[in-house]
Order: structure tokens, then sequence, then C-alpha cells
């Protein structure tokens, strides 16, 4: 709150400053000024945006959608129709153009790669933009914006922008897009965060995002949730021939609700059709399949395969290193479960120095 009131006052002066510097008697110039302070200011800005070239003017507005923003997101939000070299001009030569001119930009980091505006000047801008440009257009602007940051990997900032447009499908596409390379590197909690980020609405009932909301309780050891999250996602509308994986999906969960009610038989005839759909590239996804299908070997009276299935797992090709953790730590539990406490701790002191790749 301090930061943004103190950056307040000090865009307030500046645009003081840079205005009068246009008026041959300063004095007048003050005197004359009405309104409040939001109206003062706004005229202000106005004052000192009327006054660049029209392209500078056109690429500053435009860019204040950005909550920071670098030359080649400003290439892609700011250019109009994409001529940007036909303008003579590109993210690169702006940034240069807005630090020259001191106009109220904070570099970000240290490469000079990253800036944003005074909070101040931006709110201003934005309300600039929005008398100039159409609501429609500047949807078009956040879009480009979702687009950038979805292809740079930035996930947050496409959910945030295609929020912007007023379409919460579109972001709930980006999270379908992106929410399963999370969750098998072992961060649930960002794909959670996405699903929390979308609004409440018909979106959140898409066969994909409850597919992740499941993963989500499994993930957590939320098992009580299962059957009727199982439930709802077995009756929502949906293709599921378009994700190869999503049979595999259901089998473990279903094997996963059988195991925990003790059955064990039950659980080996879902979780064997499960264990032969790992992927070519193994993740943290395919390592509790891997997990429960060996636990529910020992609760079947099986741990010698138990064991050597894992094992073979493990030697298999392209282990990655989340998925080779959960392997061994599958080796821990059989081992505990069948009184092998010597190779249960050899086992756990092996899944510890797998834990620094993992990290």
């Amino acid at each position: 709150k301090l930061q943004q009131e103190m950056e307040g006052w000090v865009v307030g002066l500046r645009l003081v400053a840079i205005v009068l510097q246009q008026f041959d008697d300063p004095d007048e110039f003050l005197m004359g000024l009405q309104g409040g302070i939001q109206e003062t200011q706004e005229y202000l800005v106005q004052e000192v945006i009327k006054k660049l070239p029209a392209v500078l003017r056109e690429w500053l507005l435009r860019s204040s959608i950005l909550d920071r923003f670098s030359a080649p997101l400003c290439d892609a939000v700011c250019s109009v129709s994409g001529e940007i070299e036909s303008a003579g001009y590109d993210g690169s030569k702006f940034i240069k153009v807005l630090n020259d001119g001191n106009l109220f930009v904070i570099q970000l980091d240290t490469h000079g790669e990253w800036f944003r505006y005074h909070h101040l000047f931006q709110a201003l801008l934005k309300r600039e933009l929005s008398r100039q440009l159409a609501a429609d257009q500047v949807t078009e602007l956040h879009m480009q914006a979702a687009n950038w940051f979805e292809t740079q990997g930035m996930i947050d900032e496409a959910i945030q922008h295609a929020l912007e447009t007023g379409a919460a499908n579109r972001a709930a596409e980006i999270v379908e897009r992106h929410w399963r390379t999370e969750i098998n590197k072992d961060r649930w909690y960002t794909a959670r965060k996405w699903l929390d980020m979308l609004p409440v609405g018909p979106w959140q009932h898409r066969k994909d995002l409850l597919l992740a909301e499941v993963w989500q309780a499994m993930c957590q050891q939320q098992f009580i949730r299962l059957p009727v999250l199982i439930e709802e996602l077995e009756s929502s509308e949906g293709d599921e021939a378009t994700d190869p994986q999503f049979s595999r999906d259901m089998n473990l969960f279903h094997g996963l609700i059988e195991y925990w009610q003790g059955n064990s038989r039950n659980s080996l005839d879902y979780l064997e059709h499960s264990i032969t759909d790992v992927s070519d590239q193994p993740g943290v996804m395919d390592g509790w399949i891997a997990l429960y299908y060996g636990l529910a070997l020992c609760m079947d009276g099986k741990p010698v395969v138990a064991s050597k299935t894992i094992n073979d797992l493990i030697h298999g090709v392209g282990v990655s290193a989340h998925y080779h953790s959960q392997l061994v730590g599958a080796l821990v539990f059989i081992h505990l479960l069948s009184g092998e406490l010597t190779e249960a701790r050899s086992q756990t002191q092996r899944l510890a120095m797998l834990s620094h790749e993992c990290h």
C-alpha cells in the first residue's frame, strides 16, 4: 500500500514537471488546474501523451495492459497487424525510448529484460486506452498477451490475461493444456493454483478439468473425495477417446478405491490395465500407478512379484528422476509390509539421495 501511494506521489510530481516544460507561464498553468486529484492526474497524462509521436503513443497505451513487459512481449502485443519492421519500431526501441524519456518505467531485473510502469501511471494509461479503443480491441490485446505468455511457459500470466478477456473458457483451455505436465513433475500445487484462478462456472465441469481435480485429490491423499469426483467425471460430457491417458487414469482411480476398501483382487484387475499403459516418458502420475500396483500385489500375498515388478520398471529405459523416486518409494513400502526392515532402510537411503535430483 505504501509503495503504491508513494509511486502515486512521485508520478504526480513528474507528470507536472514534464507538462510544465511545455508552457511559457507555468504559474498560470498550475493556477488553472481544476478538479480533484484523479481528474488532474488524467489531464496531465493526456497532456504528456498527446505530445508524443503517434507510434510511441500507440505502443504506450497498448502496453498498459501488461503488469510487466519485455521487448519480445511488446512486439507481440503492441505491433499493429504485426508490421513491426515497416513501422520502423520494435520492442527494443520502444523500451529504449521509455528509458531515455524517463517515462515512468522501473527495471525489474539486472539484465534489463523486464520492466513495469509505475502503478499509478499504468492505471492512468489503462483508463486512456479504454477511451481510445473499443472493448473488443482491448480484448484482442489481452489474447495476444495470453498467447505469448503461454508459448513462453509463463502460464500464470497467460491465465490472467485470458480471464481479462471475459471468457473464462479460454483460461480453462490453457489450464487443460498444462496441468498434467505440472503434476508429472510433482508440482501439483501449481496445478491447484491454476484451477483456483478460474471463477466458478460451467467450465469447471469440463472433463479434463474434472480429471485434474481427481489428480489433485490423489496427490494430496484426499482419498475420501475420490468416489464423488469420479462419479461426476464419468457422468460429464466429453470424448475420452481424445485423451489416450483417460482410460489409464480411470483404471488407477478405481483400483485405488478398491485397494483402500481391502479388495486386493478387484484392485489388481484395474491396476493391471493401468500399468500396461505407462507413458513413454513416465513421471509422477505413472509413479502413482506403480506404487499402488506394488501395494495391491502385497495385499494379495505376492510381495516377491511386487518387488520384481518395481525393480524391472526401475531398470527400464528413460526413467525420470521423479518417476524413479516413486518407484524406489514403492520398494520401501513393499519391504516394510513384508517385514524386511534392513532392505526398507537401504531403499530409504537410496530415496534420500534421489530427492536431490528431483529438486
